[in-house]
């Protein structure tokens, strides 16, 4: 893995079996097994388990460890950072999943961030714009029509979250101080808020009918390469 890259690798959760789970939940460590059992919901507790059984695997295989053998301690904001082993410490990491399906965004040349939503149609696009979008993106809202619309909303809502868990600041930042023209054919224009000077590159991608997906890296990283979960699950690299 050529670390002065950034790689994002995705998984349908549906498509895990009884005996992955097994082999996901072995890799977890205590804290995590714990957490797992918090969640009530079935597809809550299969998203949690092979979303960080997929980081565990991503950041070993950059490493050159075990899974097992990695530990997370807690950086500015709540974010996970890499504790040990010393060799997998300067790796940046960010996960994301949704109910369906989980993702993972790892570089040797941080910060990163990445988001997967899920198109909730009982969300109204125009009710959330006060609180996520500026003014001119929610003009560009407006405009369209009620399906272009909740399109539009979503993949500006995943850009701007991978953006935010980039930066480190999740729910501390202000999804409104910054914008994204998004072209009809071509790459999202991006306008940062005035105290950020780092040049970023973002992706966004359409996994399925009801779920997308933003990376957001530094402009210094090389080639984003995405990668398919399925691949780790049959032991492959």
């Amino acid at each position: 893995m050529d670390l002065s890259g950034a790689y994002v690798w995705v998984l349908d959760t549906g498509l895990a079996s009884a005996a992955d789970l097994q082999r996901a939940e072995a890799v977890l460590s205590p804290d995590e097994l714990s957490r797992l059992r918090w969640f009530r919901r079935e597809a809550d507790r299969r998203a949690y388990l092979l979303a960080h059984w997929l980081a565990r695997c991503v950041l070993a295989q950059a490493a050159e460890c075990a899974p097992q053998e990695l530990c997370f301690a807690n950086g500015p904001h709540g974010r996970p950072c890499v504790a040990a082993p010393p060799q997998a410490a300067s790796l940046a990491f960010n996960l994301s999943h949704s109910a369906r399906w989980v993702g993972v965004i790892v570089s040797g040349l941080g910060p990163i961030g990445l988001d997967i939503e899920r198109v909730d149609p009982a969300i109204d696009p125009l009710d959330m714009a006060a609180r996520i979008l500026t003014l001119a993106e929610t003009d560009a809202l407006q405009a369209l029509s009620p399906g272009e619309r909740s399109a539009r909303f979503f993949r500006l809502w995943t850009l701007k979250e991978a953006y935010l868990k980039a930066r480190g600041l999740g729910l501390a930042g202000d999804p409104a101080s910054f914008s994204f023209e998004l072209p009809e054919n071509g790459t999202a224009i991006f306008r940062p808020p005035p105290e950020d000077a780092i040049p970023w590159r973002f992706h966004a991608a359409v996994l399925d009918d009801r779920h997308y997906l933003a990376a957001c890296y530094p402009a210094t990283c090389g080639e984003l390469h995405i990668k398919d979960g399925r691949a780790l699950l049959r032991g492959e690299g």
